[in-house]
């Protein structure tokens, strides 16, 4: 074994970012976008669950139908939350303007630096900052959705004799 040092075969035009500052801004990225990967998944395993919810409640006789009314709800806020962190899909991929959502931040912050030597501009800090400051709202949004309030809607579906569903805890 033999040690090298690395050295830039060209100078850039602008100086850059040191080599240090760079690696931190990626394993940002890539700290934040696990993150999202991870909001992505909970809020399609709730949308899930909350379908099967719904169906449960159709096929229940004499239930009080505010569980319905609850039901919509807490998936109308699911839908909402999906809103605020990937912006409306179906416009999007009819290429009509949306606002910017925080998967569009991040992969804008990634692909601006990922093949640069010069590092990270003040423009793609800024983008992941606002997506990290998005998430966190997101992710308040969601806890609170996911980890109380579909909790305690869970228990009045115990209460009120729903059939089991998949996500809810092991039957009494």
């Amino acid at each position: 074994p033999q040690g090298f040092e690395v050295k830039p075969m060209f100078e850039g035009t602008l100086p850059g970012s040191p080599p240090v500052e760079m690696v931190a801004f990626s394993r940002e990225i890539a700290e934040v976008s696990r993150q999202a990967d991870g909001v992505r998944i909970i809020i399609d395993e709730t949308g899930e669950q909350l379908q099967l919810i719904k169906k449960a409640l159709l096929q229940t006789a004499h239930v009080d139908t505010s569980l319905d009314a609850e039901a919509r709800a807490l998936e109308s806020r699911l839908l909402d939350l999906r809103q605020m962190a990937y912006g409306n899909e179906q416009q999007d991929e009819l290429g009509e303007p949306v606002p910017h959502s925080i998967g569009r931040r991040l992969s804008s912050a990634y692909m601006g630096t990922i093949l640069s030597t010069y590092g990270p501009t003040p423009n793609h800090q800024q983008t992941l900052a606002i997506a990290k400051e998005e998430l966190a709202e997101v992710k308040a949004g969601l806890t609170q959705l996911v980890d109380v309030d579909l909790q305690a809607f869970e228990e009045k579906l115990d209460a009120a004799g729903v059939p089991w569903t998949p996500g809810r805890a092991v039957p009494d």
